[in-house]
């Protein structure tokens, strides 16, 4: 079922097979992939170094130590978050054909935002179930993150073999998903160390300081914040837009014809 012409079939066919330490030279090169590897990645990174302070931050700051309660409203977030996920990524396709993905991706980092800012507020003692209005939120986010950028790293591999005259697809979708898979590895084992590092002690129980269940709020709101931010300064500044592609099609559709016609 891939798009691909016999014509650039054909032509790459015939294409000299690219080392790995060449392939990744020309990875990590190109300004629009590591952009967009940065941008993704501190927001992996971002999320997920706090994500369990979120089940504490419930526990112990919205029901007061009852982990009964709090798993409850957590079992329906986890089934809102699939449910949205289902439902904003028909959404999502068309809003990125209508806009380009990279502001369909900003977009989508918009909400990751508002959700991650409105922890701090929607995380409340005096309306737990407050709390799944960020779960809808996060989730068209969340989903327009791999989803979309994915295909912005197809779009990378295609300008770049504009300039290198080799195609290197594989190389880009590589370090891509080790970067990635490596961010949210990391991610979980911060989020340990900032855990102790709040001051939370499990002998405690409901007893936790102020100033740790303070510090467990501000962190589990803001640190995503200044991720999301960042990566979005980033986005703003990738180049390839529709029109940018398009051309970049053109091209290598008319090269893939000239060099098949010759051979």
């Amino acid at each position: 079922l891939l798009r691909e012409t016999k014509t650039e079939i054909a032509a790459v066919s015939r294409q000299r097979q690219v080392p790995l330490r060449e392939g990744l030279r020309i990875a990590l090169r190109s300004g629009p992939f590591v952009r967009l590897l940065v941008a993704a990645g501190l927001t992996v990174i971002g999320l997920n170094m706090i994500n369990a302070l979120g089940t504490y931050v419930n526990v112990y700051h919205v029901f007061g130590g009852d982990a009964k309660p709090a798993s409850v409203v957590g079992g329906w977030a986890g089934t809102l978050y699939g449910v949205t996920v289902l439902a904003v990524t028909p959404g999502l396709v068309w809003l990125a054909r209508r806009i380009g993905k990279r502001d369909a991706l900003i977009a989508c980092f918009g909400c990751v935002l508002v959700g991650t800012i409105s922890k701090w507020w929607l995380y409340t003692p005096d309306a737990p179930w407050l709390q799944l209005i960020v779960t809808v939120l996060l989730a068209p986010g969340m989903t327009g993150l791999w989803m979309l950028s994915e295909s912005m790293v197809a779009d990378v591999s295609e300008f770049e073999q504009l300039n290198s005259g080799v195609r290197t697809e594989g190389i880009y979708g590589a370090v891509y998903g080790w970067f990635l898979k490596s961010g949210l590895a990391l991610g979980v084992f911060v989020s340990g160390l900032i855990l102790v590092w709040t001051g939370f002690d499990v002998g405690n129980g409901a007893l936790q300081s102020p100033e740790t269940i303070w510090w467990m709020r501000f962190l589990f709101a803001f640190v995503p914040t200044v991720a999301v931010v960042v990566a979005m300064i980033l986005l703003s500044r990738f180049p390839l837009t529709p029109a940018k592609m398009l051309a970049v099609r053109a091209e290598l559709d008319r090269r893939a014809a000239h060099s098949l016609s010759k051979a």
